[in-house]
Formats: structure tokens, sequence, C-alpha cells
């Protein structure tokens, strides 16, 4: 049986492994937060983010358009820049310099933020 805080490890799981580069592995370790708690908004927006650090941007609409119906706060820009910047981030993770973008407590700087105020 699982419990409330095992959404809160896979997610830690998935922006580990988003940072080191595994996107198909986070995408699959965020999947399992969505399907522990669905109307956990952030599930849904770090599943769209690996999708986009992938390059896959029309798979990521509609798990992103599923975040925002449940939290249309996300749209605001202090929550959506990494959208914007999507390309600069997927080169980052790609790249074997990565290291100048990662901040130390899980996120790329100017980039791909980790945390969305619910």
């Amino acid at each position: 049986m699982l419990d409330a805080g095992d959404r809160e490890r896979w997610n830690d799981y998935g922006i580990g492994l988003l940072l080191q580069g595994d996107l198909k592995g986070a995408e699959r370790a965020f999947l399992k937060v969505t399907e522990l708690e669905p109307q956990y908004a952030d599930g849904w927006v770090n599943v769209g983010r690996a999708r986009v650090l992938e390059g896959n941007t029309e798979a990521a609409k509609p798990v992103l358009e599923k975040a925002l119906a449940i939290n249309p706060r996300l749209a605001s820009p202090r929550h959506s820049h990494w959208v914007r910047d999507g390309r600069k981030a997927h080169a980052a993770v790609r790249s074997k310099s990565r290291r100048p973008f990662y901040n130390g407590v899980g996120v790329v700087k100017g980039h791909v933020s980790f945390g969305c105020a619910t």
C-alpha cells in the first residue's frame, strides 16, 4: 500500500533523473506521481517538462493543459517561464556542460523551475 509520502519520493526521484539527463526515466517517474495523485498539478507539469526537454512539445501539450485545468495559477509568468526557454533547457540537459545551469537545489538556473506554488 502506497502512502502520501510516496508521491514526493517518486517526484524527487524523477527530478534527479531529469537533472542527470535521463528524460525517459524521469517521465516514467513523473507518470507514477500522477498515478498516485492525479489531482497533483505539479506531477503533470513535470511530465510536460520531461517531454519538452526531450524535444517532444506536441506530447507535452495535453499534460500541461491537464495541469492548467487542475491549477490555473500555473499559467502565470512565474510558473511558465521554463516553457518559453524550453529549447535552452533542452540544450543544457543534452550538453556535457550541464553543471553551470544546475544550482544544487533542484533547478536549472533561468530555465526550469521544479517547484510550483499551489
